[in-house]
Formats: structure tokens, sequence, C-alpha cells
């Protein structure tokens, strides 16, 4: 509640997230663990839509996978509570990431309630994406994982499925090109939000912008290996900008 009442003024929604399945998170009885209490979960939500003047949206997953899935039922009470919306991880905390993500469920909630549902979990591409919604009947689609290292896959997915024409920001559809300039972005972002202290997210981002490109083992190697936040991004971006020369090979 109070999280709600500081936010609001600056937030379009809030989306509250029982969907985090990561153990230093659920071992707070927070994130996906929630999921096991349905009643708690309720209350929760409950709360929050009580003081806040923006609309509240919903992440769950399946359930803990420690019993029976709970996230129907869920959905279910939070609707008649008043949420706008939510989205739905095809997999249980207890799966974290492993296995293919049931979409069939996620289609059994789309069926059991009125407002919008998102459906989340192996959308990677256009093909995914069509794959998904064929499947889910859902009424739009969220990607996490896949968007890591790759923010691209949101322009390639819309311009793929025909929902838009617009030309991208970077100009080409060249992976390194495109990469480049989400890179030199975030870089400014990340001055933005950390002027002072270090994120300690950088490195591996850094990373993840290498994957799939030629050189990138190497590269990762190289990285690890830099402790300067700003060497490491200019290592990075010197990186892109040998790749997004045309004839440029890297070793």
């Amino acid at each position: 509640v109070e999280t709600v009442e500081l936010l609001q003024d600056r937030a379009d929604i809030i989306d509250i997230n029982f969907g985090c399945p990561a153990p230093k998170v659920c071992r707070n009885d927070a994130g996906a663990a929630l999921l096991r209490d349905p009643d708690r979960v309720v209350e929760m939500v409950r709360a929050c839509l009580d003081v806040a003047e923006v609309p509240i949206t919903v992440k769950v997953r399946l359930g803990t996978g420690g019993g029976p899935n709970t996230a129907l039922e869920v959905a279910q009470r939070l609707e008649a509570e008043g949420i706008e919306r939510i989205c739905v991880h095809g997999r249980t905390l207890r799966q974290r990431y492993s296995g293919e993500a049931d979409w069939q469920q996620i289609r059994n909630i789309v069926e059991a309630v009125d407002i919008p549902v998102i459906a989340n979990g192996d959308v990677v591409d256009a093909v995914t994406a069509a794959a998904c919604l064929e499947a889910t009947g859902a009424a739009g689609l969220m990607i996490g994982r896949g968007a890591i290292g790759r923010p691209t896959v949101f322009h390639e997915i819309k311009r793929d499925m025909g929902w838009h024409n617009q030309d991208p920001p970077w100009d080409s559809d060249a992976p390194a090109v495109a990469r480049l300039w989400c890179w030199e972005r975030y870089l400014e972002l990340s001055e933005e939000l950390y002027p002072v202290q270090m994120n300690k997210n950088l490195k591996r981002h850094a990373v993840s912008f290498t994957k799939g490109l030629p050189g990138a083992s190497a590269m990762r190697v190289d990285l690890h290996s830099i402790q300067d936040q700003t060497k490491l991004g200019s290592r990075v971006t010197e990186y892109l900008e040998a790749l997004a020369e045309p004839h440029t090979v890297v070793a």
C-alpha cells in the first residue's frame, strides 16, 4: 500500500508482481511464493485498490508447483476485486524457466475472466508470438527473457506480424547496428538512473548484448576482466561498432 501511494503520482498504472521466481524473493514469502495462499494475494491487492488512483494490474505464474495451480482462482477473484488486467506466465514457481510454458492453462484463464489476459512465456519472435496468441486467445503478450540483450525483439515482432510499418530508430535490419543503437541508449539511461552509484546490472547486460554475434565468446571473457563501468560500456560500444561496419571481421 505504501508503495502504491509513493508511485501513483508518477505512474500510469501499477503492476503487482506475483510471478517472480527468484529464490531471494521467494524465501521472504514474496513473489510467486505468495500463490500458495490465494486469500493473502486477494487481501494484498484489495488493500492496494482501496488507495489507488491509477489502474492496478497483476502478474502471476500458474502456481507454486507444490500443489494445485492457483492462477485461475486468483484471476477470477482479482477480477471481482477490480483489477484492470492480469498477465500469466505459463510456468509454476518450481519450474522457474525450465520446460515449456503451458499455453493451454493460460487459455483456461482467458476463457474464465472478462478482463484482458496477457500471455507470457516462450515468446521470442514473430513465429512464437503468433503461435502463443493462437493457442491462448490472449489479449496481448509480455516478453521478458527474450528481450534481454535484444530489445529490438519488440519492433521485430510488431513488424513481422504486420502490426506497424514504422522504421526503427536504428535504420537497419543488421543485428549489430540495432544492438549498437540500443546499447548506446541503455548507457544513456544508466547514467540518468545511476549518476553516482554503480549500475550493478551493467556487466550482466553487457554480456547479454554480445549473445549470438561473431566473436562473442572471446568478448565475454574480455568483459569479465573489466571492473571499471565506463571502460566496460566503451568496450561493448567498440565491439558493436566494429561489427556494424561493413566487411569487418571480429576474431
